[in-house]
């Protein structure tokens, strides 16, 4: 097993981050480490102590397609957890028998995904495997499944608490760790780890058996708690304090009540847990484990005693057992008649009433089913299954059908801010996908089936649901036959078509768009150093249709991190664009253009027409009707990027150089906005027109903050170009991006005028960023820099958070070196917030 980086992350600090990460995984737990580099900005440092290879994107998003492995452990099609091949990019992923298992969705912190678990992101899932080793890596993969045996430490080990820390070897295995080396959780022992509250808390929850997959690798034991929502805990029996770690948002003093739950449950089980250190100890001085280390603290012989008993029961007391078992559980029972060959005769409208009722009983006072109530469907998963085990295919989808409509019905009711009720439909129109694949129905069949997922995709409330339809209809559709039938059912859906690639419509219509130089340089700069571009949207009263556009529906936020173009909907972009003014024209003209001026045009498809031009055009290309897809592209490609996209592919696989120039044009008028449209156009240009190369490459990085044009951009220009060009840059960015001047100082090796502008910022964060690089400038001002901002940050606000927070500043400031100062300013602290008995025991937990 190892862990494997996509690098690089977007942000340089979250880069050198998830590479200081990886290398301090490494050094604790030992556990290998490796970086993709993937078409790299910056490589690894050469002391990194991983391997390293450069792969295209192509060959690396080849590790996450076709992969069941891999979609197994996401919980579904990779192709629908990452928008982009481009999105992998800057995740962590985990790699057993050279095949990836599991990745994270999101590259860098949580910060700016919106409501996205902290340990889903790449950080925050490293950060978790340096503080608890292996056992973070087999909570998302379940390491016993794998031939894998850790070559050394898996084990969370950390620093312990306090003065009381004690060394440990880091080279051990788990299996050498001693029965001396384990500390017993007495009942005085637990009491004295938390306050009186979180003690009787995590007594009633070790009573309530809310405790669940308690496991043992080497000294540390971790196990789920259901609290509010399921946490995971890790106690290292091995450290004096048990050195208890819990994913609660618990901030105040001592640990929480899982943990306390916790150790509650090792102490009840203290005797079988020595049993089975032992037995580690014995096994590993045989011969080496070919599996995991990670020990279930479940009875080993359970399994053994099941088969026995089963063996040895009569038939009688089997039958008598069934019976009462069947009795009080009804999916049970259907999925044993659906085994046993005798089937349930119920309809789709009978197990949508009884999803609908879990739905009723889950609700509050409010009629709301909160955040945090996640209901699962596993039984009718397990139904579903077993009928399509049985080739009883037509039940299977029936039961697919009922969970995908009672949660889309239900959803207007739901808080799934978590997107737990999204990922649940996303599964059962998946699987109703995946189950209309596996059957051979016949041809009038399979069209009812097809008729029934397009009926769905047209009438989904939500974007959201449409996509997941739509991918539907689009693995569904293998054959001419299934193709064929789906473009009736758009054709008869879609009438404005009827006016589209008709035969008035030449494919030099539009020959007359767009200028053939472009813009020029100057206009770029002043666009973006003055506010003349910037349009004024009060003058009409804003309506929530112009923000959702399609893209967010305000009455259900339930899929993933929220980004900037979810809040921008088609319409008000539209208006945006109109009366942003061109090259030459004012802003009090601005949106008054003629019909003769194409940006002023509305679109003339709505968005759910435009979403469904583009299953038409999709059905036309795998119909490989290259000529009908050109006509309608040519009078469409305006009204959206996607179909801009692919009209230059189609001009230029067609040798169409003279015309793709003009639609590359139009659609840098037409999407101004659009950094996947500027980055078509660089490359478009990229050969053909050093001048229009060099425009667009510098606005991908002025609009977009792309470093890879930046470095393009540069290898394009001569010395004295560059020269120009980079002071021009310099100036744009001191007034509209000073962190990424920073940046690009950094990156320039200008390290004065990087420590200057770090100085300037008065911000923390910025001179945490850029501590290792800019310090060195002048350690003692930074220092002093540093204190006089970290003093009235502490000062401003309280709680277990915040003063985390402020121990790691004052550990990054314990990097520049000065012992004496940082003592003396800790003992500022110390004496000035000695009424903060918490942010003290923080101190005291940290060594200051």
């Amino acid at each position: 097993m190892k862990l494997r980086y996509y690098a690089e992350a977007d942000v340089g600090v979250d880069h050198r981050r998830t590479l200081e990460l990886l290398e301090s995984i490494h050094e604790e737990h030992a556990i290998p480490v490796e970086v993709v580099q993937v078409d790299p900005q910056r490589a690894p440092p050469p002391e990194f102590v991983g391997e390293t290879e450069t792969r295209s994107l192509e060959d690396a998003w080849d590790d996450f397609t076709y992969n069941q492995t891999l979609q197994k452990g996401l919980g579904g099609a990779p192709s629908k957890r990452y928008r982009d091949r481009e999105d992998i990019v800057g995740n962590v992923g985990i790699v057993v028998d050279d095949e990836l298992v599991w990745a994270t969705e999101f590259w860098g912190t949580h910060h700016g995904w919106g409501n996205v678990d902290p340990t889903e992101t790449a950080i925050g899932f490293l950060e978790e495997v340096e503080a608890r080793g292996t056992p973070a890596v087999a909570d998302r993969v379940p390491l016993e499944d794998w031939s894998w045996s850790p070559g050394s430490s898996g084990s969370g080990s950390r620093s312990d608490s306090g003065s009381c820390s004690e060394s440990r070897d880091r080279n051990r295995t788990s299996a050498d760790v001693s029965v001396t080396e384990v500390h017993e959780p007495t009942r005085d022992a637990i009491r004295n780890l938390c306050t009186a509250q979180s003690f009787q808390r995590g007594v009633s929850y070790f009573e309530e058996g809310r405790i669940r997959d308690l496991t043992i690798e080497g000294s540390e034991v971790t196990a789920k708690v259901r609290g509010s929502r399921e946490y995971r805990t890790t106690v290292d029996l091995s450290a004096e304090n048990f050195d208890g770690w819990c994913s609660c948002p618990y901030d105040y003093a001592g640990d929480c009540k899982h943990i306390v739950a916790v150790l509650l449950a090792v102490r009840d089980r203290y005797d079988e847990m020595v049993e089975q250190f032992q037995d580690q100890g014995d096994a590993t001085s045989d011969e080496p484990s070919s599996t995991s280390d990670s020990v279930s603290l479940e009875p080993s012989r359970v399994g053994d005693d099941l088969e026995s008993a089963l063996e040895t029961a009569d038939v009688e007391t089997l039958r008598n057992f069934l019976r009462s078992v069947l009795a009080d559980n009804e999916s049970l029972r259907e999925r044993f008649l659906a085994t046993v060959g005798q089937s349930v005769e119920k309809s789709v409208a009978d197990y949508r009433r009884d999803i609908d009722r879990r739905f009723e009983n889950a609700t509050d006072r409010r009629g709301i089913v909160e955040y945090d109530t996640h209901l699962e469907f596993t039984d009718y998963d397990d139904l579903a299954a077993t009928y399509r085990e049985n080739s009883e295919y037509e039940r299977a989808l029936e039961i697919y059908r009922a969970l995908a409509e009672a949660i889309r019905e239900n959803l207007e009711r739901i808080d799934d801010s978590s997107g737990h009720y999204g990922r649940q439909l996303e599964s059962a129109i998946d699987a109703y996908a995946a189950c209309l694949c596996e059957a051979e129905f016949d041809p009038e069949t399979r069209r009812e089936h097809l008729e029934y997922l397009y009926k769905q995709y047209r009438s989904a409330e939500f974007r959201f649901v449409r996509d997941y339809y739509s991918s539907a209809l689009r693995e569904v559709c293998t054959t001419a036959d299934d193709l064929e039938y789906l473009l009736s059912l758009v054709q008869s859906d879609l009438p404005v078509l009827d006016g589209i690639a008709s035969d008035e419509t030449g494919a030099g219509a539009t020959a007359e768009s767009g200028p053939e130089s472009g813009t020029p340089q100057a206009d770029i700069d002043d666009a973006v150093e003055t506010d003349e571009w910037l349009p004024d949207p009060t003058q009409w009263r804003l309506e929530v249709e112009l923000f959702t556009g399609g893209e967010l529906d305000v009455e259900h936020l339930a899929v993933g991190p929220l980004e900037v173009t979810d809040f921008v909907g088609e319409t008000l972009t539209t208006i945006l664009e109109d009366m942003e003014p061109r090259p030459g024209e004012n802003a009090g003209t601005a949106g008054s253009r003629g019909d003769d001026d194409r940006p002023a045009q509305q679109s003339n498809f709505s968005v759910d027409e435009q979403q469904l031009l583009s299953t038409y055009l999709w059905i036309l290309s795998e119909l490989e009707e290259r000529e009908q897809v050109a006509a309608v592209l040519e009078d469409v490609y305006t009204e959206r990027s996607e179909f801009y996209r692919q009209y230059v592919d189609v001009l230029q696989a067609d040798g169409q150089d003279e015309r793709a120039r003009e639609v590359v044009e139009d659609g840098l008028e037409e999407f101004p906005h659009a950094v996947d449209v500027h980055q078509l156009a660089a490359e478009f240009f990229q050969g053909r027109d050093d001048e229009r190369y060099q425009e667009v490459l510098r606005t991908l990085f002025v609009r977009f903050e792309d470093w890879d044009a930046y470095d393009d951009l540069r290898s394009a220009s001569s010395a004295e170009e560059w020269d120009s060009i980079s002071h021009g840059l310099r100036t744009q960015l001191g007034r509209i991006d000073p962190d990424r001047l920073i940046e690009l100082y950094v990156r320039e090796g200008d390290l004065e005028n990087a420590f200057e502008k770090v100085l300037e910022s008065d911000d923390l964060e910025t001179l945490r960023r850029y501590r290792e690089p800019v310090a060195e400038v002048d350690p003692e001002a930074y220092f002093e820099t540093y204190r006089d901002l970290l003093e009235p940050y502490l000062a401003a606000d309280t709680g277990r958070d915040h003063y985390k927070t402020v121990i790691e500043y004052l550990r990054d400031m314990e990097e520049l070196g000065l012992d004496a100062e940082l003592a003396a300013f800790v003992e500022h602290l110390r004496e000035k917030h000695s009424n903060r008995p918490a942010f003290l025991d923080e101190l005291d937990m940290a060594g200051f």
